[in-house]
């Protein structure tokens, strides 16, 4: 088989003169033609040239014939025997293929998305997860112990407040006992029939009635405060802020600046508003200064008037 090379000839529209040629169409085209040529979905992506840059060679076909297809009515053509032609197609699949291994970089990104980034990915959120519930287990700690210790605190409270309150309950027991016995007695004694006997029963009871101490009257227990809520979260910052070194103290020192600050611009304007009535009371007195003055002079034009006058 041999490569034969012959020149085309396309006829569209009829048009004599030409403006551009398609390459992949293998067509002249006219303007007019070339303006729908430009629009189809099919054409709008081919290349085209100016009709003036084509050269004999792009017009050239190539085709694919047999020995015995090759006649004379082919003499003049350019004949290139089948073998050679596939040769130097085997070299450029070749060189494509060579080509499309050296940049073939698809399965080295696909790999590394599996496999590194990935892991990678799965690492940093593990890191900022475990990172997170440490913190978190840090503060949730720093809580417990501060309620802890307030709760201990209560229970001290209650069981200090609780054995006084039984101690003075004993006392008022024992009291209660005490007078019921004496009461009991008095009222045994109370029927006695037997004068001399009544009389040195109830001396006996008087004694006994001196002998008895006041009944004792027990304090109120103290109980527990309510609790101080700011005092308990500051307590709570306080201990965060000594384990990661917040910046509450800094803070505290910027309110405390500026609170001195708000503090002198009250100052200042007091003070510019005690100068404003100061002034404003002097103004005051030099008006009734001139207006005194103004009295006194028209009253000595008056006077002077009035002796010439005369």
């Amino acid at each position: 088989m041999a490569h034969q090379t012959a020149a085309p000839k396309y006829d569209i529209c009829k048009e004599v003169i030409t403006k551009v040629f398609c390459y992949e169409c293998h067509h002249f085209l006219c303007q007019s033609c070339n303006s729908w040529h430009e629009k189809f979905a099919a054409t709008k992506r081919h290349t085209v040239t100016d009709s003036h840059n084509v050269g004999r060679s792009t017009l050239m076909l190539k085709l694919v014939l047999c020995a015995q297809c090759v006649t004379s009515g082919q003499k003049g053509h350019s004949i290139t025997d089948i073998a050679e032609v596939v040769a130097v197609a085997r070299g450029d699949v070749k060189n494509l293929l060579k080509q499309i291994n050296d940049n073939f970089i698809l399965s080295d990104l696909i790999e590394y998305f599996k496999t590194t980034r990935q892991t990678k990915l799965h690492i940093c959120t593990e890191n900022f997860s475990k990172e997170v519930n440490e913190v978190s287990q840090d503060f949730i700690n720093i809580i417990e112990t501060v309620i802890e210790l307030n709760l201990t605190q209560a229970s001290g409270l209650h069981a200090l407040e609780k054995q006084q309150l039984l101690k003075n309950l004993t006392k008022l027991e024992k009291s209660y006992g005490e007078y019921n016995s004496l009461h009991e007695s008095g009222r045994q004694i109370l029927e006695e029939k037997h004068d001399v006997s009544f009389f040195l029963l109830q001396k006996s009871l008087a004694r006994e009635f001196d002998l008895l101490g006041d009944i004792p009257i027990p304090k109120e227990p103290k109980g527990i405060e309510l609790l101080k809520r700011d005092d308990f979260v500051n307590s709570i910052i306080n201990k965060m802020d000594s384990k990661y070194s917040l910046r509450i103290k800094s803070l505290q020192h910027e309110a405390h600046v500026l609170e001195q600050k708000l503090k002198k611009e009250r100052e200042d304007a007091t003070n510019l508003k005690l100068e404003l009535e100061k002034e404003k009371q002097r103004s005051a007195e030099v008006s009734k200064q001139r207006d005194e003055e103004r009295t006194l002079k028209e009253d000595e034009r008056k006077q002077k008037d009035e002796a010439l006058t005369r």
